[in-house]
């Protein structure tokens, strides 16, 4: 069983069933879904409902994810590889990403960009690889550029699916319009790309001293599109899809990527499934897109501060503005007004993880549970602080200061999310089962999230008396096979916390660990 299980983790999308080439879904679906329905529809009917009340009071279990194997982990897919929380990678690897080669110049433009607030195009590179531009603003560059290079890699190591993403200097002259290029007017109306048109992109974008363009430019992911995924329910045309997305692990766990870098844009119209061919087998692989709201950034521009903290329309903060006519302070509001052009306002202070708020409101991080909260941080806290200084040499920072700022606040927000669940006392922080020497060894994950203090452990095993310890560690008979019981307390606490069930069994007559549940 153990075994298998390995084997699992070691095979990307290794259980994906070959499915029939499923209909695209249109991006046109998720006009409703994200916006209204999600806002405001889904709200109410949640509320609506009485156990989601009971569970806010802690009167009822909160529904824990359901695409887990029997060590708790969600297992290698076509949604989620693990990578830098399973095997430390190189900051050579974490710079290089999903990996591509520089983009090469001559571009021939083919198409102008018909959504989204930033000057862009998809145009052809010297190598034929089709890419997606997408300009810093005027006078602000690395503004959208650094969320989508430095986000991009964080989540790809992390063990997100996301296309390859390189920040690029554009210089104009090695630009040109295909013949048949098409772009949309203001009513969405296709028709014939002119110069007139590539001018207004380059006008509209931030550039260098030397007089050449700041970019992102993103390779075309593989396979043919398929359309958005969604964060709410499951793609019916898939059978590979059995688990509702708001029920995924990765998905829930993703509100605590998208709160430590403030990516306020999380939402079903920034993801994509493409269907790809991969060893003999045909599926929809599920990526994540557009990190440039990332950070300060609003797109175009510095995002307003009230975004992380309220979604773009948030009855119950207009509710209690309106009940205290106006004279509530909002935690935001008392945040320093500090902030680099590249960068836009992005502090540490008053940083909540739990209260993180995207743009629009996302189902899957409303079910986040203390159990998804303390995956999520564990994977956070495997990125150490040379970590995130290699992937922010990827970034553009014109102005002093700006990057070590930039640095500065994610490793705070790195250790608030590492202390807020890794000391939590609901999820039990003992992780990393393993048998050495006849010997159950845990890792206390609480010391790397700096829990203070010294801990006990209160061990409890099939057919012996209760045991107290001073290290994670617990002697075991030669022949054992069935569950430990672990309870931790740490100095101050007055009581023991959630206990962590490990199974032991016995194959091949050796014991092995089987499982583990929180």
């Amino acid at each position: 069983m153990l075994l298998g299980l390995l084997l699992l983790a070691a095979a990307p999308a290794a259980g994906e069933l070959d499915i029939a080439d499923p209909a695209p879904r249109s991006d046109d679906d998720l006009f409703w879904s994200d916006g209204a329905y999600l806002m405001s529809v889904y709200q109410i009917e949640k509320g609506l409902n009485p156990a989601y009340w009971l569970k806010r009071l802690g009167a009822w279990p909160p529904t824990e994810a359901g695409n887990l194997d029997a060590l708790g982990e969600p297992p290698d897919s076509s949604w989620f590889v693990g990578r830098h929380g399973r095997r430390r990678l190189s900051a050579a690897e974490l710079a290089r990403g999903p990996g591509m080669e520089p983009p090469a110049f001559p571009w021939i433009v083919e198409k102008g960009k018909s959504t989204g607030e930033n000057p862009g195009f998809v145009a052809r590179d010297a190598l034929g690889r089709r890419l997606f531009v997408k300009f810093d603003p005027l006078g602000r560059p690395g503004l959208s550029s650094n969320g989508e290079v430095i986000v991009s890699r964080l989540l790809h190591a992390a063990g997100y699916n996301v296309p390859a993403v390189d920040h690029v200097w554009v210089d104009s002259a090695a630009v040109s319009l295909s013949s048949k290029a098409v772009t949309r007017d203001r009513y969405l109306r296709k028709r014939p790309m002119t110069p007139a048109d590539l001018e207004a992109v380059f006008a509209a974008a931030a550039r260098s001293p030397d007089g050449r363009f700041s970019a992102a430019a993103s390779l075309a992911l593989p396979g043919k599109p398929k359309g958005p995924f969604g964060y709410l329910g499951r793609r019916r045309d898939d059978p590979n899809d059995v688990v509702h997305h708001e029920d995924r692990r990765e998905l829930r766990a993703l509100q605590i990527f998208s709160a430590w870098v403030n990516n306020t844009d999380t939402r079903g119209g920034n993801t994509h499934d493409a269907y790809i061919e991969e060893d003999g087998r045909r599926f929809l692989r599920h990526y994540l897109l557009d990190f440039s709201a990332s950070f300060g950034s609003g797109n175009a521009e510095p995002k307003p501060y009230y975004e992380g903290h309220e979604y773009a329309f948030d009855p119950a903060i207009v509710a209690a503005s309106w009940l205290t006519l106006g004279l509530w302070v909002k935690p935001w509001e008392k945040t320093p007004a500090h902030e680099y052009p590249e960068l836009g306002p992005f502090p540490s202070g008053h940083f909540d993880p739990e209260r993180w708020k995207p743009a629009f409101a996302n189902p899957a991080f409303q079910r986040l549970t203390p159990a998804d909260g303390f995956w999520a941080a564990r994977l956070a806290a495997a990125f150490t602080d040379a970590d995130l200084d290699a992937l922010l040499s990827l970034g553009h920072f014109p102005t002093p200061g700006s990057r070590e700022h930039l640095l500065r606040a994610l490793i705070e927000r790195r250790d608030i999310i590492a202390r807020r669940w890794l000391c939590s006392r609901e999820v039990s922080s003992l992780d990393e089962p393993r048998l050495d020497s006849g010997r159950l060894v845990l890792a206390d994950l609480g010391k790397r999230g700096g829990c203070a203090g010294g801990t006990r452990y209160r061990w409890e095993r099939t057919g012996a008396p209760g045991l107290v310890t001073t290290r994670p560690e617990l002697d075991l008979p030669p022949d054992f096979s069935g569950a430990v019981r672990v309870r931790i307390r740490r100095d101050g606490e007055r009581r023991w916390g959630r206990a962590l069930k490990v199974s032991i069994e016995l194959f091949d007559g050796r014991p092995a660990v089987a499982g583990m549940s929180r």
